[in-house]
């Protein structure tokens, strides 16, 4: 919610509330949330009192109260009182009231905190749909929208989605609002979200934004620089590192060190390597028993192999898990893959398959740790791979080493030109946040 609108809910409070919120607020953001959780009942209590149990000052009472409660643990209680003040809003602003996205947000981090993504996945759905409609589908606000959805795929490894998603919004965009530096972000997305299908590189699409950049020469100087790095570095991954290395000399920053460029590749080529036709029984409820015949993408995670592909998601994002596409599985326990690991994330199922027994629990897994040097070249490829220090089985520092030779690097950069840096290090541990 935005400071004004805070500020307005407070000043609605009966005077007797006002003094008791900032209070329980402030135990809030002390960590004292047993003191808040009560503070903020005896604000709830005062206003039921003096204006009945549907009023809507009750809504930053409750509000405070459920995010206090969550972070004792008590979800379950939490859940309650947030869907009681989504109610609030909805009964006294309309059932599309932007408010409630507040809300909606802490129920997602419920959810995740839960081990449960797709119940989290159903609430920020939800939360678009409701920003659709409050605002129609040609306002900008709605491009905002797509792109906080958008991101959530990607972070969550829905990337067909997030790839569809994305492209329909920049063609709204571009039908609307051509130029608009909205688009900007909406182009490296995609990028983003193509590098991640291993479907390299969209170099075309994403040349677009300059168009935007000439239209837009007022744009911050960083804005331009973020423009000319998501350019240099899909260049770099089409190997045209003359092009790449243009974009890298416009760069505000000149100097810098090598970088992980986010992307997916797959070890193996399972629809070159495999000679035979691999199938897998299906559930059916009109045969006794049939067989389908695997997909490349289903190859390549099932859970009976080695890991036969590696993934560089985003710095920001923590969830260990993906949520594929309902539409293109066939069993439920298909529809959340557990994924391990950081910078590179693995599959769980497959990494599992390396390990001796001793560390087939999570609580040994999180121990491992192995740290490899290296040198970066200035096209972005690594040589002279060695392990430095390992405490992890022979197989998964050979892993280790295979993936290294194919990810790619954003090269060290000196006054603005890519140069080859040795000695270069990376520390891979194997650390799972979420069970589903």
């Amino acid at each position: 919610m935005s400071r004004n609108l805070c500020l307005l809910s407070i000043l609605l409070l009966p005077a007797f509330a006002t003094a008791d919120l900032p209070t329980a607020a402030q135990y809030e953001t002390d960590g004292e949330y047993q003191l808040a959780i009560d503070t903020y009942q005896t604000v709830i209590d005062q206003i039921v009192a003096e204006s009945g149990e549907y009023s809507l000052q009750l809504f930053e009472p409750l509000l405070g109260q459920g995010r206090s409660l969550s972070a004792l643990g008590q979800n379950e209680s939490a859940t309650e009182i947030l869907q009681q003040a989504q109610h609030m809003l909805r009964r006294n602003e309309g059932v599309y009231t932007l408010r409630q996205i507040e809300v909606i947000d802490q129920l997602t981090a419920m959810a995740m905190k839960d081990g449960e993504p797709g119940r989290a996945d159903t609430q920020q759905k939800f939360s678009f749909f409701i920003s659709e409609r409050f605002y129609g589908q040609d306002h900008l606000a709605v491009s905002e929208a797509s792109s906080r959805l958008a991101n959530w795929y990607l972070n969550t490894g829905q990337l067909t989605k997030g790839l569809a998603l994305t492209s329909n919004m920049i063609k709204d965009l571009e039908e609307t609002h051509k130029n608009h530096p909205q688009l900007i972000d909406a182009y490296i997305l995609a990028a983003k979200f193509r590098r991640l299908k291993g479907t390299c590189c969209g170099e075309k699409h994403l040349s677009k934004v300059l168009e935007i950049l000439d239209s837009n020469p007022d744009l911050p100087v960083d804005v331009k620089s973020q423009v000319y790095l998501a350019l240099a570095d899909t260049f770099l991954l089409s190997r045209k590192q003359d092009k790449a290395q243009a974009f890298y000399a416009k760069v505000n920053y000149q100097n810098a060190p090598p970088q992980l460029i986010s992307m997916t590749k797959a070890l193996i080529d399972p629809n070159k390597n495999q000679r035979i036709t691999t199938y897998r029984p299906e559930e059916s409820l009109f045969a006794s028993s049939q067989v389908t015949r695997m997909t490349r993408e289903e190859l390549l995670s099932s859970s009976h192999v080695a890991p036969q592909q590696f993934s560089i998601p985003q710095t920001d994002s923590e969830y260990n898990f993906q949520i594929t596409n309902p539409m293109e599985v066939r069993r439920a326990d298909e529809k959340i893959k557990v994924v391990i690991g950081k910078p590179i994330q693995f599959y769980y199922d497959q990494l599992r398959t390396l390990l001796p027994l001793r560390l087939k629990k999570d609580e040994a897994l999180n121990d491992v740790k192995i740290t490899l040097d290296f040198t970066v070249k200035n096209d972005g490829s690594l040589y002279n791979i060695e392990i430095l220090e390992s405490n992890a089985p022979v197989k998964v520092n050979k892993l280790m080493r295979e993936v290294l030779s194919k990810v790619k690097y954003r090269p060290a950069l000196a006054n603005g030109v890519p140069v080859t840096r040795e000695h270069v290090s990376l520390t891979q541990s194997f650390i799972k946040h979420h069970e589903t």
